[in-house]
């Protein structure tokens, strides 16, 4: 079982909701992808003007509003495409028009993207 918590929900935005509700739903019909290297770190998910900070570690995701001090990979776009992305319609063509910009590890963050089908 993979714990999804966020901190300081009194303080989280709708984009932190929402991450939390799809993982809670996903993670643990994929736990095999949270056990793999590559998967932890520290990501930014950056929603029209909402930011969200999602921290994996083995056996847990912690989703916060405050930015850690370290960011592996960073991944903007608008929440429609996020909606899309979580509901399984994937992110290469938004990728490929210029809907979704990523910065930093794209590996990292490609493997976290499966986390959202």
């Amino acid at each position: 079982m993979i714990d999804v918590s966020i901190t300081e929900p009194d303080k989280a935005n709708l984009l932190c909701l929402m991450m939390a509700n799809m993982l809670k739903d996903n993670v643990n019909k994929k736990v095999d992808e949270l056990y793999t290297v590559k998967n932890k770190g520290n990501f930014c998910i950056v929603g029209t003007k909402m930011e969200v900070y999602l921290s994996i570690s083995l056996g847990k995701i912690i989703i916060s509003p405050k930015r850690p001090e370290k960011i592996d990979s960073t991944i903007k776009t608008n929440l429609n495409v996020l909606l899309d992305i979580a509901s399984g319609r994937g992110f290469i063509k938004p990728f490929l028009t210029g809907k979704i910009k990523i910065k930093g590890n794209p590996f990292k963050l490609l493997a976290l993207l499966k986390l959202f089908k």
